[in-house]
């Protein structure tokens, strides 16, 4: 004779199933407070020039306020050790001294640039951008700090703390302390 077998139940399908979307429901939360987790140790660890560099890759535009009190929209082209550069919504090149920075805001959507835009990343400092602009003599204008706010005219020439320009067309140089200098603009390529 054969062993007496236990009556077996038939198989409850709900039960099954609210098992599994319960499971499922604690892989959820489990997964956004990960996420949760991860996004603020981002924030936690995040630095100024990785935020920027972050921006310049994704082709931002952004809107840039210095403590002048300037505001600079335009798309952000360019980083180095202690300055960035956008290009504005009118076409000009802009480098701002990143220690003058105040605050970005990136506006106007992320979009990547088009291989004719090209952007920078150098390993050089604001001093080093003047002088190269200064090899050009273009016109431009000098954002300062203090009450003077600005100085415009050719760029003749960059030292170790002082910057040479001729202003509006004059023969007579005009001497800029390098540390005042927050932003600097180019009017024309002279």
């Amino acid at each position: 004779m054969l062993p007496a077998m236990p009556f077996l139940e038939p198989w409850d399908d709900t039960a099954l199933h609210r098992a599994v979307d319960e499971a499922r429901a604690d892989e959820a939360v489990r997964a956004r407070s990960r996420e949760r987790w991860l996004r603020q140790q981002a924030h936690e660890a995040a630095e100024f020039n990785g935020t920027l560099l972050d921006l310049l890759e994704r082709g931002a535009g952004v809107a840039v306020q210095t403590a002048s009190g300037a505001l600079y929209r335009g798309r952000l082209v360019g980083l180095a050790r202690d300055v960035c550069s956008i290009r504005t919504e009118a076409g000009r090149r802009v480098w701002i001294r990143l220690a003058a920075v105040t605050a970005v805001r990136p506006h106007g959507g992320i979009r990547h640039p088009a291989d004719d835009e090209r952007t920078e990343r150098e390993d050089v400092e604001f001093a080093e951008v003047l002088a190269r602009l200064a090899e050009d003599r273009p016109r431009v204008q000098l954002v300062t700090a203090g009450a003077s706010g600005s100085v415009s005219g050719e760029l003749q020439a960059v030292g170790a703390d002082v910057v040479t320009m001729l202003e509006g067309g004059g023969r007579d140089p005009c001497y800029v302390s390098l540390p005042s200098v927050l932003a600097v603009s180019v009017l024309d390529s002279g």
